[in-house]
């Protein structure tokens, strides 16, 4: 049987931390993207482009994050 844990709410002082974090991946994934299309060899295109996929699933793990906080899945006291 798989137990689920209870998420605890996130302070006010979490989320904006939260909010910070998710700015930066952001403007991670855009300054890479950005990279991709000025660099000169393939190897550092594929560098970038890495990277900017790398910054993409972080960005979107704490759009989850916030999700779970905003709506907890029901059924867990």
């Amino acid at each position: 049987m798989v137990q689920k844990m209870r998420m605890e709410p996130l302070t006010a002082a979490e989320l904006v931390q939260l909010e910070a974090r998710m700015s930066q991946e952001e403007m991670l994934c855009k300054t890479y993207m950005n990279a991709v299309s000025q660099v000169v060899t393939a190897e550092l295109r594929e560098v970038c482009g890495q990277m900017a996929t790398r910054h993409q699933k972080n960005y979107q793990l704490l759009c989850q994050m916030l999700n779970q906080h905003q709506h907890p899945p029901q059924g867990i006291q």
